[in-house]
């Protein structure tokens, strides 16, 4: 510090923020009315002040302060004068050689706080006259995340709130992984309402300039915030590629962010999941104004459940239509769960037509399309797959809308023709026996296609229906996996389906829930259908689950079933869950198992297990040395509880011993490690909620290669717990993020296993070439260039097509034959958003005046 200081003084300026500055002056100090008064310019780690001197010690001791971040420009005429500028005010100090100490001092320190910031986002230097010389900026080593902790640090002073530490030590920890995805999911302070929540605001500001991270990931109800605060990052950022906010259940930012998408041309975002949130039709409408503006190709669009009105629909998929050399370029198209209907049907019919025109590859680049639950015209829309041409799907998913049969015509000619298409997800189309029969009958004759599965469920063909297409079912070969489920077979149906799989060679696996009603007298089918399955060349999977509270069960009626699975059975996953089979049957099962050396997955919630169940389950594991995976039994936990209300104590660490025998078994058995037995030594006890639901979860092993047939997009939901009993200790369970893209477009992302993160870019301060004029800040004038992903390794060369002008002149010659109806609809659509695609006049300016502005505090 400066020998000029009092002790007082020197006192004053440590309590400014309890540590000592970096740097203290003494200097001159020219007021509007150029009244030359004393000023101490202290500089910080994060700020700067201007005190008064004759103010020093009394109240209102600071007369100017400021972040870092804050200042816009530094100015100097001369060594002996430098002029600052604030976003709202300025300092004109003078005093011995401060136009070359300051200048350099602010340059440095804002250089360790912001080493990956573009030139806009800088503060303007202005040496005159120009033969003087610039500051040099020390180098600096931003570490593995290129910054983001230091600049966290910062933003956390700028907006005043604490350092989230946690944060850091969980980010760090991913960081040090090699990994460059920013995930939320599993971090503790991510709910607001839990101890020690981490104020967002600094964390999605210090992104805004990041080049590390390429992924962002959050799911959390209680941050409705993020969209808002995104939209403020993507003013900036230059290196997230994927965003998924899956499920936030947010309905406000979804404009912003389509406006700064769209305004931000350097955003290298090729993939977004905005599921499960009131997106609504002005926020869908806004992100397709986006994807449109693109010059380079967008690979992934999921919007399932958001809120997407047929009037919507139209105006999305039409403003998708007006750039091909972007939206041409999407590979997995998710947008179940809206409200489509005719209209919408229509524009996504046009959009998919003009994919076949205005892509000259053969074989366009959409693989995944997910239309589910939409009130769709299959007819249309199936026509529009089939004219397209899209002989690389691998997915479809037209369940939950009804088909006609033109559209189930149109369906077999798409699968004759793919030779990808592994998922074809029909459940709840309302799909007749004969049509059944004309759609396996595609799957055989068409190409050949890999593990195919083929959901038909929930299509309530009935006894009629099963003897339609049971004859087809013997020479099917292209059908790895069939669901079946909830049809109402009954007993006489379900025969004519077993006789069939008698002589079939090339099922893996069936799903047959959910068909037999309780006390029924199925026991000879059971009987029929365990033989046939146990003898079968190549299924190793059955579904057989039911459900207690629709009064379709088996109960005792499993009992030929379970004493088949012994030595000789060859399946190697079993769900008989949902059956309410009680203590008896269930003791016959775990008889059963001690002899068997295949199954390795068992699915058996609901079934009325009680304590004696739970016992004859720990027995198993005495000879049994295959079984790895059994989802915990959670519903039968619960019911147990509640129905020992004297005893639950004891009750409840009973099961939690077992629970955890049980465990180690199962990890034994994964690690082919030898039985013994061992009392525990540590009690794990089954915690019970408010609600009376037990909390006790535990999952190390995952069977995934194993294929779930469902109704859903991805899994037939039948109540089954989703939490595996293993050997580790219990803990909450884990967001599994979606799968990636296919192969082919891999490469557009850095998460990869092996994947090497880029060195951090090279520091581009160069002050030197500033100092021939005055430069104001304009957002829309720099730009540094990003670092750009390779398309060049996808198999469709957008550079050889044509012109983004070209894609426009087809889009509008197409769609001036669309009708008169159509057109004025999508203009009164449009008219309706023209309020809301003014975001950048609304937006606070970049300019001078108000740089960098913060997101709004949550």
């Amino acid at each position: 510090m400066s020998s000029e200081l009092s002790t007082g003084e020197k006192r004053f300026v440590f309590d400014l923020e309890g540590c000592d500055p970096d740097f203290i002056l003494w200097v001159k100090k020219t007021n509007k009315k150029d009244v030359v008064q004393d000023r101490l310019f202290v500089l910080t780690k994060y700020r700067i002040y201007s005190i008064k001197r004759n103010k020093v010690g009394g109240k209102k001791q600071v007369q100017r302060e400021s972040h870092l971040y804050n200042l816009v420009e530094i100015r100097t005429d001369d060594i002996d004068r430098v002029v600052l500028k604030f976003t709202t005010f300025s300092i004109d100090m003078t005093g011995g050689n401060i136009g070359i100490t300051i200048p350099k001092l602010l340059i440095n320190a804002f250089h360790r706080i912001s080493f990956t910031f573009s030139n806009e986002a800088l503060p303007n230097l202005l040496i005159l006259p120009p033969e003087r010389t610039a500051p040099e900026v020390d180098e600096i080593d931003p570490g593995q995340s290129h910054g983001f902790f230091e600049v966290y640090r910062a933003q956390c002073n700028y907006y005043d709130t604490p350092v989230n530490q946690d944060l850091i030590d969980y980010m760090e920890e991913t960081v040090n992984k090699g990994s460059r995805v920013f995930n939320l999911d599993d971090f503790a302070g991510i709910d607001r309402n839990s101890e020690g929540a981490v104020n967002l605001t600094p964390v999605l500001a210090a992104l805004r300039h990041n080049t590390f991270f390429d992924t962002f990931i959050c799911h959390n109800k209680t941050r409705k915030e993020i969209p808002l605060l995104l939209a403020d990052v993507f003013h900036h950022n230059r290196t997230l590629v994927k965003v998924d906010l899956s499920g936030i259940e947010s309905d406000d930012g979804w404009v912003q962010l389509g406006d700064a998408l769209k305004e931000n041309q350097s955003n290298q975002l090729v993939s977004l999941n905005c599921s499960d949130n009131r997106v609504s039709d002005k926020g869908m409408n806004s992100l397709a104004n986006a994807i449109r503006s693109f010059n380079r190709p967008f690979l992934e669009f999921i919007a399932s459940n958001v809120d997407l009105q047929s009037k919507g629909a139209s105006v999305f998929f039409r403003t998708l239509q007006s750039n091909y050399a972007s939206s041409g370029a999407i590979v997995r198209l998710d947008i179940s769960r809206n409200d489509l209907e005719k209209i919408g049907s229509e524009s996504l019919h046009d959009w998919i037509i003009l994919l076949n025109t205005s892509i000259p590859s053969p074989r366009k680049p959409l693989v995944h399309i997910n239309l589910e639950e939409t009130q769709l015209d299959t007819t249309k829309v199936t026509m529009a797959l089939k004219q397209g041409q899209l002989e690389s799907l691998e997915y479809i998913n037209l369940s939950g809308n009804k088909f006609t049969p033109e559209a189930v015509a149109n369906l077999c000619s798409i699968i004759a023709k793919c030779d990808s298409l592994a998922q074809i997800k029909l459940s709840k189309c309302s799909i007749t026996g004969d049509q059944v029969n004309n759609i396996l009958n595609a799957c055989t004759s068409g190409v050949q296609v890999h593990d195919r599965t083929l959901d038909l469920s929930n299509n309530n063909l009935e006894q009629k229906g099963a003897l339609a297409f049971a004859q087809t079912i013997k020479s099917s070969s292209n059908v790895a996996h069939l669901n079946l489920a909830n049809n109402s077979f009954r007993k006489k149906g379900i025969t004519f389906i077993v006789q069939a799989l008698e002589e079939n060679s090339t099922l893996q696996s069936i799903d047959l829930s959910t068909n037999f009603k309780s006390s029924s007298k199925a026991e000879p089918i059971v009987d029929h259908i365990a033989r046939t399955v146990h003898h079968h060349v190549s299924i190793r999977k059955l579904i057989l689950a039911g459900s207690v509270s629709k009064g379709f069960y088996l109960g005792k009626e499993l009992l030929p079933l379970v004493k088949s699975l012994t030595n000789d059975c060859k399946l190697v996953e079993l769900d008989i869950s949902g059956n309410n089979m009680g203590d008896d049957i269930c003791r016959e099962l775990f008889e059963s198992l001690k002899k068997n050396t295949c199954l390795k997955t068992l699915h058996l919630d609901n079934n009325n297990l009680g304590l004696a169940g739970f016992q004859a389950m720990k027995r198993t594991f005495t000879t049994n040395r295959t079984l790895i995976d059994i989802p915990v039994p959670t519903a039968d936990i619960t019911k147990i509880l509640n129905s020992n209300s004297k005893d639950k104590k004891q009750i409840n660490d009973k099961i939690g011993e077992i629970l955890a025998d049980v465990q180690t078994c199962l990890s034994n058995n994964k690690n082919g490690i030898a039985y013994t037995d061992i009392p525990s030594t540590t009690k794990t006890t089954v915690a019970i909620s408010s609600a009376s639901t037990p909390n006790f979860r535990a999952s190390t092993y995952h069977n995934s290669s194993s294929n779930s047939l469902g109704s859903s997009d991805d899994t037939y939901n039948r109540g089954v717990s989703t939490h595996n009993l293993s050997y580790s200790s219990p803990s909450p369970s884990t967001y599994a993020p979606p799968p990636p893209l296919p192969d082919v477009y891999a490469n557009q992302y850095h998460q990869q296993q092996h994947y090497q993160p880029p060195p951090p870019p090279q520091e581009t301060y160069d002050y030197s070439q500033q100092q021939q004029q005055q430069q104001q800040y304009d957002y829309s004038q720099q730009h540094t260039d990003p670092p750009q992903y390779d398309y060049s390794q996808q198999q469709y060369d957008y550079s050889q097509q044509q012109t983004d002008q070209q894609y426009d002149y087809q889009a509008q010659d197409y769609q001036e034959g669309a009708t008169t109806n159509d057109y004025d609809q999508q203009q009164d659509y449009n008219q309706d958003y023209s309020q809301q695609q003014q975001y950048d006049d609304q937006q606070q300016q970049y300019d001078d005046e108000n740089r960098m502005p913060p997101p709004p505090e949550y």
